[in-house]
């Protein structure tokens, strides 16, 4: 883990807390490095991941999102990933 990462996570009670902050500048992260390497931009990760241009750009202008649509976009990333291997 990071020292990103750890700092990301905070513990309460001796519990583990993930912000929804923390979930979204995740999820940011995951796009945009996604995105450098692949050379799409985050409106065309938006739209082949959940059908949608500007659901990155909302998402880091601070509007809400569920986690069901955060894993759609993980997963079709992933996908990516490993499409990219096979080849």
């Amino acid at each position: 883990m990071t020292d990103r990462e750890k700092s990301r996570i905070t513990t309460s009670m001796g519990k583990l807390m993930i912000t929804e902050r923390d979930v979204r500048a995740s999820l940011l992260d995951i796009a945009q490095d996604f995105s450098s390497r692949s050379g799409m931009s985050l409106s065309a990760i938006g739209v082949a991941s959940v059908g949608d241009s500007k659901f990155l750009a909302r998402v880091r202008d601070g509007y809400g999102f569920n986690i069901k649509t955060y894993q759609r976009v993980v997963d079709w990333i992933k996908s990516q990933h490993i499409a990219e291997a096979a080849e």
